[in-house]
């Protein structure tokens, strides 16, 4: 039987890379840019973190991804890929970075450029899916002109530059 991936995408997925920033493990996936399934040992911390590009309709344009470094270690990682995305009238492309830590921070780095004229109601925006019963105290998300938020990730048509979150020194059940 043929993957929903493989149906939708017309190929098959490329393996997750499984990656370790100090005490946090998560997978990153090359498709997509996505990072999941942020783990604090046992516990899910953060589900998904991702940029999408919409379109009008509000429909997610398929993003094409190009790894251009990967570095990986035991316990910290740096990767930097390009990203390109077009259907109809929007045309957005932006250039990525996720850094992790041997201290269990990580770093989205999300820096993009519209290529071409659309409607207000596309946007690219980067977006963070905690996990249930997880409260992620260090996250934080800034714009180009450096307005901080805690919480959702701020949205805007040009670009957004940091999404980052720590480890907690400790956890508790």
């Amino acid at each position: 039987m043929l993957s929903s991936a493989f149906l939708y995408s017309g190929h098959s997925p490329a393996r997750p890379l499984e990656l370790q920033a100090g005490p946090l493990t998560l997978r990153f996936e090359p498709d997509t840019a996505c990072l999941r399934h942020i783990r604090l040992g046992d516990h899910e911390v953060v589900r998904a973190l991702y940029a999408a590009v919409r379109h009008q309709d509000w429909s997610t344009i398929p993003p094409r991804v190009t790894l251009t470094r990967q570095d990986i270690g035991k316990d910290s990682f740096r990767l930097a890929f390009d990203v390109h995305c077009a259907r109809g009238p929007v045309n957005y492309s932006w250039q990525g970075e996720v850094i992790g830590d041997p201290s269990g921070r990580i770093q989205f780095k999300f820096d993009g450029v519209a290529n071409s004229d659309f409607l207000r109601t596309a946007s690219a925006s980067a977006s963070c899916i905690r996990s249930r019963n997880v409260a992620v105290k260090n996250s934080r998300s800034r714009t180009p002109t450096a307005r901080s938020s805690k919480g959702r990730s701020p949205i805007t048509s040009r670009r957004i530059s940091l999404f980052s979150i720590s480890a907690p020194s400790r956890m508790t059940s």
